[in-house]
């Protein structure tokens, strides 16, 4: 069948096109695909190649059903329209059209569609990073090793520069872990060398427990410039930051900086999440530490009790090497505890 007129095509509400099928000009474009592509009249595409028109190409579109050995059957495929910024699919069929071999192509816009399957394969890439995250903190190795092989983790998942902990050490911040991407400089000891409060200018954001996220520091510039100095000299360009919360207080952050554009996003909600098993293995780790200290210390003196006298005279005696004990006696003590009170022999 020899299609002359088109019209009906005006009542779809998708773009519909019809292409000469060797010399790939436009022939037809309904309704739709003219407001889309902001043609009003027909002369303006009339005659002109399509991917010209339409993606503003100097050659055929790769995966053009017309380039596809000139086939007598139907295809379909899917592509990204730069001049538009969306994601289509197109279904092509030979037709003759004005006597014309011809294509019939119909692009359905799944912008939408694509979206959503990026952002759901984001979200389980991100959970997959997290997993892992965790998986590392609670296996059962040195903290401090578990947390800088996290941060590589994360940091490379992230596709950051740099990933580090702050934590709050005699009222400052101190930089007490750090990953560098490869051929990136540790700031470690520079930035513990600062004077100027790292933790001051993010202050209310982290006590409302939300992340900071700076983009582009030079939206610092006004208000921060001793802030937007620092940066610059320490080459960060954008920096997301993430409070360590331990029962209301804060007791430090994650951050990562110069992440890629747009991993933004994702970088804030990954920081949010890992914060709660950071500061969850924090806490183990220091109760770790803790009853440590009480079972091999006196807990009024700090002094090495019993249990460390123990435990130190094993390893001297494993080592097959001679030692000595030296020990003495506080002569005296029961009768300041007896006059006087405990808390006065304890003094």
């Amino acid at each position: 069948m020899d299609i002359q007129d088109p019209t009906p095509f005006d009542l779809i509400d998708e773009c519909v096109y019809i292409i000469d099928a060797s010399s790939y000009e436009l022939l037809f474009m309904n309704r739709w695909a003219r407001r889309v592509f902001h043609l009003e009249h027909s002369e303006e595409y009339m005659g002109r190649k399509c991917y010209e028109v339409l993606q503003h190409k100097s050659c055929c579109c790769e995966g053009c059903g017309a380039e596809k050995e000139r086939s007598q059957d139907s295809c379909c495929w899917s592509y990204f329209n730069p001049l538009l910024g969306r994601y289509y699919q197109a279904k092509d069929r030979p037709m003759r059209f004005r006597g014309h071999e011809a294509r019939l192509e119909m692009a359905v816009d799944i912008t939408n569609q694509v979206q959503q399957k990026h952002e759901l394969q984001a979200a389980m890439e991100t959970e997959m990073a997290l997993t892992g995250a965790i998986h590392i903190l609670y296996a059962p190795v040195d903290f401090c090793k578990a947390m800088d092989e996290v941060l590589r983790y994360i940091g490379t998942y992230l596709q950051a520069d740099r990933a580090y902990v702050f934590e709050l050490h005699e009222g400052g911040m101190r930089n007490t872990h750090e990953w560098c991407r490869e051929g990136v400089p540790s700031l470690m000891e520079l930035r513990n060398a600062q004077t100027v409060p790292l933790f001051s200018n993010w202050g209310a954001t982290f006590q409302m427990r939300a992340v900071v996220s700076v983009p582009d520091v030079s939206v610092l510039q006004l208000e921060h410039p001793g802030e937007y100095v620092m940066m610059l000299q320490q080459g960060v360009h954008s920096y997301v930051e993430a409070p360590l919360d331990v029962n209301g207080r804060i007791i430090g952050f994650v951050g990562v900086d110069n992440p890629p554009s747009d991993k933004v996003k994702n970088v804030s909600a990954v920081l949010r999440t890992l914060t709660y098993f950071v500061t969850a293995s924090m806490g183990t780790n220091r109760s770790k530490h803790l009853l440590e200290q009480l079972s091999y210390s006196d807990a009024m003196t700090g002094v090495a009790n019993r249990n460390a006298f123990i435990r130190d005279a094993q390893e001297y005696a494993e080592d097959d090497q001679p030692f000595g004990v030296i020990y003495f006696d506080l002569n005296g003590l029961k009768q300041v505890n007896d006059e006087l009170g405990h808390k006065a022999g304890d003094r």
